[in-house]
C-alpha cells in the first residue's frame, strides 16, 4: 500500500512540474497583473516559450512634430543564432490618423545574436488643427514558425497603440483658450522658506502675454504665505510646437540680506511640459526657484511645479 501511494505522489509531482513549466515559466514578467481572485490568477502561457512581443509596454505617446517614434519589440529566447524577421500590420484607430504617419517597413529583422529591435513610425507634422490621432501596430507573423506571437505565444503584448498629439492649436484671443480664471495648486509642497512658492487655492487670471497670440501670462505674489507684502510677480509662457515654454528671468521681487539681486525664477529645462491644447482645463508649469542662488538666501535651483485648473 505504501509503494502505491509513493508512485501516485511521484506521478503528481511530474504532472505539477510539467504544468509549472507551461504556465509559470515567465511569471516574473507579468508585473502589474493584480486584483484577481486566487482561482483566476494563473495565466495560461500556451506551449510556446520562445516568442516575440512588444516590450516593455503596449502603448506610447508622442507629438506630431517629433519626426519619428520608435516602437520597441523583442524576442524572448535563450539564443538567436539565425536572426528573426517579424511582420507587422498598422491601422488607424481614429478617422484623422490616415495620411499623418507612415511605417518605414512592415517587416523588421532582429539580427542574429540580438533580442530587440524597433518599428520606426514616421510622423507627419502638418499645419492643421486636426486633434489627437491614434494608430495600432499588430505583430502579424514571424519568419520562424516555431516562434510564438505575443507573451507566451498568446495575444498579450501582440499589439501596440500609439497616441499622436497635435501640435497645432489656434490660441488667438477669440478662441478663449487658456484665458480667464485658473485656480493655483503647488503639488511639490512648501519651498525651503516654509511656504509654497505661490499660495494654494488662489485664483489667477490668464491673459495674452507679450510674445504674440500663443503667449499667456498671469500675476501672483511669490511666497505670499510668508506675508511679506512685496509686489506680485509676472509669470509668462508661450505655447510652441505642442510644448509650454516658460520665460526666464522672473523676479520674485524679494531678496535676503546683502543681496545685490532679487530671487529669480524660471523654467525647469529638464521637464518641459506638453500642452493639452485644445483642452485648456488644466496647465502644468515646471519651474526652478532661486536660480543660481539668486537672492543670497543660501538656496539654489529648487524645482517646483504649478498646476493651473480652470474655474
Amino acid at each position: 500500500m505504501r509503494k502505491i501511494k509513493t508512485r501516485v505522489i511521484n506521478m503528481k509531482k511530474q504532472e505539477l512540474m510539467k504544468n509549472l513549466k507551461r504556465y509559470l515559466i515567465i511569471a516574473g514578467l507579468l508585473i502589474g497583473i493584480s486584483g484577481c481572485d486566487t482561482e483566476d490568477s494563473t495565466i495560461d502561457l500556451g506551449e510556446s516559450v520562445v516568442f516575440v512581443q512588444f516590450s516593455p509596454r503596449d502603448n506610447g505617446e508622442t507629438v506630431e512634430n517629433q519626426g519619428t517614434f520608435l516602437v520597441p519589440f523583442g524576442l524572448s529566447a535563450a539564443s538567436n543564432p539565425n536572426g528573426v524577421t517579424v511582420d507587422f500590420t498598422v491601422e488607424g484607430l481614429t478617422s484623422n490618423a490616415n495620411g499623418n504617419f507612415s511605417v518605414v517597413s512592415s517587416s523588421v529583422e532582429i539580427p542574429a545574436g540580438e533580442f530587440n529591435a524597433n518599428v520606426e513610425v514616421n510622423l507627419v507634422d502638418n499645419a492643421e488643427e486636426d486633434g489627437v490621432k491614434m494608430i495600432r501596430l499588430t505583430i502579424s507573423g514571424v519568419s520562424d514558425p516555431n516562434i510564438g506571437i505575443g507573451l507566451g505565444g498568446d495575444s498579450l503584448l501582440r499589439t501596440f497603440t500609439l497616441t499622436i498629439n497635435d501640435d497645432d492649436c489656434d490660441l488667438s484671443v477669440s478662441t478663449g483658450r487658456y484665458l480667464g480664471e485658473y485656480a493655483v495648486t503647488v503639488p511639490t509642497g512648501n519651498s525651503p522658506f516654509g511656504a509654497p512658492q505661490f499660495a494654494e487655492g488662489n485664483v489667477v487670471e490668464l491673459v495674452q502675454g507679450p510674445n504674440g497670440p500663443n503667449s499667456r501670462q498671469f500675476t501672483a505674489v511669490y511666497l505670499e504665505g510668508l506675508g511679506i507684502g512685496q509686489p506680485a510677480s509676472v509669470i509668462s509662457f508661450t505655447f510652441n510646437g505642442g510644448q509650454v515654454e516658460i520665460d526666464g528671468g522672473i523676479s520674485g521681487n524679494l531678496a535676503c540680506a546683502g543681496a545685490t539681486e532679487n530671487i529669480t525664477l524660471g523654467p525647469d529645462p529638464s521637464l518641459i511640459p506638453a500642452a493639452n491644447c485644445p483642452d485648456d482645463s488644466t496647465l502644468t508649469l515646471n519651474m526652478i526657484d532661486a536660480i543660481g542662488g539668486s537672492g543670497n538666501c543660501g538656496i539654489a535651483d529648487i524645482p517646483f511645479t504649478i498646476v493651473l485648473t480652470k474655474v
